[in-house]
């Protein structure tokens, strides 16, 4: 159930990674965190170039995300698919992260993307977030590497709210390069 929130949280960009995924996750996966749920560490931090139409680098992707720490556990392996990235964690009580990421060349900034203003921008790292809502009550930060247009979303537990202080707390609780 979680995931399938947390898939639609991420809106309708996603169909072809949804459907993709949709096999490998879902509500009936197991919700304890296995054996070896350490901070997972980023691979290679060199980018690969993508062009838009082509998939993003595995590496690429999982290279410019913060490392995630315990409490949170990997609710599947990162996945590819078409021009997408998508990669979610979970923790007992909530909130979730999903972090994804798609090849746009265009545009230029995230704070440009579909047409929207942010409410706040962040430091993530060496880069800079813009903070966007999202209907579901929640909201996402998004941030560009290359062709790479990232997004990250904190998922609230089912019922639940995350209003925009608790997004900034959540930021701050992953360790960004």
């Amino acid at each position: 159930m979680r995931t399938t929130l947390i898939r639609a949280a991420l809106g309708l960009g996603l169909a072809a990674l949804t459907a993709a995924c949709a096999g490998t996750a879902g509500a009936d996966a197991d919700p304890t965190p296995p054996p070896s749920a350490a901070a997972s560490p980023s691979l290679s931090p060199s980018l690969e170039a993508a062009a838009p139409g082509r998939a993003p680098e595995l590496k690429a992707f999982t290279a410019n995300l913060p490392q995630v720490p315990d409490p949170w556990w990997k609710v599947q392996e990162a996945q590819v698919s078409g021009d997408h990235a998508f990669l979610p964690y979970t923790r007992p009580g909530g909130p979730d992260v999903v972090f994804d990421a798609e090849v746009m060349a265009a545009p230029a900034e995230p704070s440009a993307y579909r047409g929207q203003t942010p409410v706040a921008t962040v430091r993530l790292g060496s880069y800079t977030g813009y903070v966007y809502p999202l209907p579901s009550g929640t909201y996402e930060v998004r941030w560009r590497v290359g062709d790479l247009l990232y997004r990250m979303v904190g998922q609230p537990s089912e019922g639940q709210k995350l209003s925009l202080d608790q997004f900034k707390t959540l930021i701050g609780q992953l360790a960004w390069a």
